[in-house]
C-alpha cells in the first residue's frame, strides 16, 4: 500500500491535537477560547507532526512525552498565524466550520491571535535559548522575519507573479522554516544543520502556500470557492496566465464573488493555458529541494515518513489540476 502522511500519521497526530486542546481549554476567556479551539477541531496538525519527526530523524534525545509537548507548542504558536489570515482575510468559514470572525467581530480574533502567539512562544521558551546560542544573530534575525511576515501577510496585496512568489517565500516559507529550525535546535548544536532544516521549512512553506491558493480556488479549502480572490488577493496561478497573455485582465475576477459560469470558464482557461500546471511544477519543484535536504540529515525511517507529505501533497495536487 503506498504511504498516506495523513493516514499514516493518525495517532501521532491525535495525541498532539489532545496537549494543544488541554492547553487551550483553560483559557478564561469564553470568546477566545471558542476561536483558539475551533481552529484545532479540522486541523491536520502538519507542523506538529513533522516537527515530531524531524526531532527524530536527527537523534534527539527528547523523551516521547517532552517530543509530544514541543510538537504541540509549535502548533499553538503556529495557530496565531492561522487566526491572522481569518483577521485579515475575513474568513468567516474554515474547514466548513465557522471561524467566529462574524459572531465575535475582528477585535476578539486579534486578541486570539495574541493569545495563541503568546501561549506558544512562553511554551516553547526553554528551546529559544538553546536556538540563540547556537544560531546566535542568524537566529534573531530568524524569529523577527518570522514573526514580521506573519503580520504582513495580508497586508500587501501584489498581481505580478514574481511579487507574489516573493510574498509567498516570506510569508509561507520563512514563518515554517523559522519552527522547524527552532526543532532542528533540540537534537543538534549543528548550526549548519539546523539553517537547512529551516530551509527544508521554508521551501514546503512556500510550496504549501502555492498549494493552498488551488485548493481555495477550486473549493477543497473547507471554504467558499475562490474566496482568496474574492477577499482582493491575486493567486499566483493567475498572474502567471496574465504575464503570458496580455488579453487576460486579473482585475475581472479580483475583490468580487464569481459566479458558478464564470469559474468554470476560468478553470478551462487556466488549463488550457498551463496556469495550473505552471503552477504545479514550482510547487513540485520547492518539495523537491525540501526533499533532498531532508534525505541527506535524517534517518531513513523518518525521512520516509516526511517524504510521504510530498507525495501526499503531489498526488492531491495531480487529482486537483
Amino acid at each position: 500500500m503506498e504511504r498516506n502522511f495523513f493516514r499514516d500519521t493518525e495517532k501521532l497526530k491525535d495525541e498532539i491535537k489532545a496537549k494543544v486542546f488541554n492547553n487551550f481549554t483553560k483559557v478564561g476567556n469564553q470568546k477566545v477560547r471558542d476561536i483558539v479551539l475551533q481552529r484545532q477541531k479540522n486541523s491536520r496538525y502538519i507542523k506538529g507532526v513533522t516537527s515530531y519527526y524531524l526531532h527524530k530523524g536527527l537523534n534527539g534525545k527528547l523523551s516521547y512525552n517532552d517530543a509530544i509537548d514541543l510538537a504541540a507548542a509549535i502548533e499553538i504558536y503556529s495557530t496565531s498565524m492561522v487566526l491572522i489570515d481569518n483577521l485579515i482575510d475575513k474568513h468567516e468559514q474554515r474547514d466548513e466550520e465557522t471561524t467566529f470572525l462574524e459572531e465575535y467581530g475582528p477585535e476578539m480574533m486579534g486578541l486570539a491571535s495574541i493569545y495563541a502567539a503568546n501561549i506558544g512562544l512562553f511554551k516553547l521558551f526553554p528551546y529559544l535559548n538553546n536556538f540563540f546560542r547556537i544560531t546566535e544573530a542568524d537566529g534573531f534575525d530568524a524569529i523577527g522575519k518570522a514573526i514580521t511576515s506573519a503580520v504582513s501577510m495580508d497586508v500587501e496585496r501584489p498581481t505580478q507573479s514574481s511579487q507574489i512568489l516573493e510574498n509567498i517565500v516570506r510569508v509561507n516559507g520563512i514563518t515554517l522554516g523559522f519552527p522547524l529550525g527552532l526543532v532542528a535546535s533540540t537534537a543538534t548544536s549543528d548550526k549548519s544543520t539546523i539553517f537547512e532544516i529551516m530551509r527544508y521549512g521554508t521551501d514546503t512553506g512556500t510550496a504549501f502556500g502555492l498549494y493552498e491558493e488551488i485548493r481555495d480556488f477550486v473549493g477543497e479549502h473547507g471554504r467558499s470557492r475562490a474566496s482568496e480572490m474574492k477577499s482582493g488577493r491575486t493567486p499566483y496561478f493567475m498572474a502567471d496566465l496574465a504575464s503570458r497573455d496580455p488579453t487576460f485582465r486579473i482585475s475581472s475576477y479580483i475583490g468580487r464573488e464569481i459566479s458558478d459560469l464564470e469559474h468554470q470558464k476560468l478553470l478551462e482557461l487556466l488549463r488550457g493555458k498551463e496556469a495550473l500546471k505552471r503552477t504545479q511544477r514550482l510547487i513540485k519543484n520547492h518539495l523537491s529541494y525540501g526533499r533532498a535536504i531532508l534525505q541527506r540529515n535524517l534517518n531513513q525511517e523518518e525521512f520516509e515518513v516526511l517524504d510521504s507529505l510530498r507525495t501526499t501533497i503531489e498526488n492531491s495536487l495531480d487529482r486537483m489540476v
